[in-house]
């Protein structure tokens, strides 16, 4: 009992001390984060860097944020101020997000960028990873097209090529279940239920001032309500406006610092409206949204800008270019057939083209890509049989790609080639694969001496019984003498 209790003092003294070494480094690991959060918060606050958003981590497939289900009772899914790229606290490579269909329906999903000095990619895959349909990229956002998808779970991917950060909103939604305009209402009174803290916003002399590269959310109510807003620009600057994350049939109008109208945009029902314009007469312009016959909603929507200066013009010809041999492979299904060690010396790309290449592969084989000789700024990526982007490489400029990875398949896997910022030209590229198997194990024998037992015969002795004579006893008879009778 003695020496038991003896033991557990023992550890008492070495647990106070364990906790008396750990606890001032887990104090001032506390501090470290405190203050680089303080640090980010600040960054954040002076518009040096952009936020973490609320959905974070969801780096990777498997922490996917689930959106919500579509539906013909909840045709829309909307999620603002998201951010990509070099954030104030880490770097965000690559959001993930899950979503439900519920009734097979084409479905549209947009992402529009409020900051656009990222290059930002979005693809639309099956929940176990198999690539739909891969956005079509614009100066301000990235656009999947409306897309038949039969009921189930679908998972999104957007990620950043070649670092820097950007902020961006996301919309998915139901064409056609999506309303094209709200409900007229004679007897509503005037701004019941219709928060908004730019009114008043109604005219070409209230219109709100909001900054160069931005974007706002406000709402169009009530009934035959518009607003009014205000850009300051200078000559050569080319505006670029997007209405988006529509609730009615809304109209986009740019007018000048004379209150001329320049343009306008009118697409049917919810669609974006979009509008491009070179800043000839300097000042303020003015940007107005109305409803089509009066739409108007309780629900938010979102404007933003992004201006650009015009490029200075030059008088560099531009080669021609023409199909290199291998042509036409520019998708997953129409990939150049390779063997297991090739190079390609003599393909090009054009400008916005892509090229596949597939090679056999077992799993547990080692691929190994390289990309050189790079005319301009061209990417590489590599799928495995079942359509999934498995690994990638995007370095910039003219600097070789290379990709290593060990496959988890056996199958035809696809590499493509192309240039996520739509460089191209006549100048071929080097494209090398090489494929190996792992070592396979041989068995070598290996003598080791085993201890026999030797058999040493052992004398034991026999016993042999003694014969001992027994002696004869002689008993004498005696015999009677006969009697003579008288």
């Amino acid at each position: 009992m003695r020496s038991k209790l003896i033991r557990i003092l023992n550890l008492l003294v070495i647990a106070s001390m364990f906790l008396g070494l750990v606890g001032p480094a887990a104090q001032a690991a506390s501090a470290e984060k405190a203050q680089r959060e303080a640090r980010a918060a600040e960054a954040v606050r002076l518009g040096l860097a952009l936020p973490t958003d609320a959905l974070e981590t969801n780096d990777q497939w498997f922490l996917s944020k689930g959106l919500g289900a579509l539906d013909e009772q909840h045709p829309k899914l909307d999620h603002l101020g998201l951010t990509l790229g070099e954030t104030a606290l880490k770097s965000d490579r690559g959001d993930w997000y899950t979503f439900r269909v519920q009734q097979k329906t084409e479905v549209d999903i947009d992402a529009f960028f409020s900051r656009t000095n990222a290059n930002v990619q979005m693809e639309l895959r099956t929940w176990w990873g198999k690539r739909i349909v891969r956005a079509e990229n614009r100066a301000y956002g990235a656009f999947i097209p409306p897309t038949t998808l039969k009921p189930g779970l679908y998972r999104l991917h957007l990620w950043v090529q070649g670092g820097r950060a950007t902020d961006y909103n996301l919309h998915i939604s139901l064409p056609d279940f999506t309303d094209s305009r709200a409900a007229l209402s004679p007897n509503r009174e005037p701004n019941q239920g219709c928060p908004d803290p730019y009114e008043p916003n109604d005219a070409f002399s209230e219109a709100r001032l909001f900054d160069r590269n931005a974007y706002v959310n406000a709402t169009l109510c009530p009934e035959g309500d518009e607003d009014w807003w205000a850009v300051e620009t200078v000559e050569g600057d080319i505006l670029y406006i997007d209405l988006y994350n529509l609730p009615a049939d809304y109209t986009l109008e740019l007018y000048d610092p004379n209150g001329v109208l320049v343009t306008r945009s009118d697409n049917e029902g919810t669609a974006a409206e979009h509008i491009e314009h070179t800043v000839g007469v300097p000042g303020v312009y003015r940007i107005r949204v109305f409803g089509y016959e009066g739409a108007w909603s309780e629900s938010n929507y979102t404007l933003a800008n992004e201006i650009g200066v015009a490029p200075t013009p030059t008088d560099t010809p531009t080669p021609s270019c023409s199909n290199d041999g291998d042509e036409p492979n520019d998708d997953f299904d129409s990939a150049t057939v390779l063997g297991r060690n090739a190079t390609i010396t003599d393909d090009w790309l054009c400008p916005g083209d892509m090229d596949w290449f597939q090679f056999p592969v077992n799993a547990g084989d080692e691929i190994r890509i390289d990309l050189t000789n790079l005319p301009a700024n061209y990417d590489l990526e590599l799928d495995d049989p079942y359509m999934s982007l498995v690994d990638s490489s995007h370095n910039g400029g003219q600097t070789p790609e290379h990709i290593t990875h060990i496959a988890d398949y056996s199958g035809n896997y696809r590499v493509m080639v192309f240039s996520a910022v739509g460089e191209g030209g006549p100048d071929p590229y080097t494209l090398i694969v090489h494929v190996t198997s792992p070592p396979t194990p041989t068995w070598t024998a290996t003598w080791t001496p085993t201890w026999t037992p030797t058999w040493t015969p052992t004398w034991t002795p026999t016993w042999t019984p003694t014969r001992t004579p027994t002696p004869i006893t002689i008993t004498p008879t005696i015999t009677p003498t006969p009697t003579p009778t008288p």
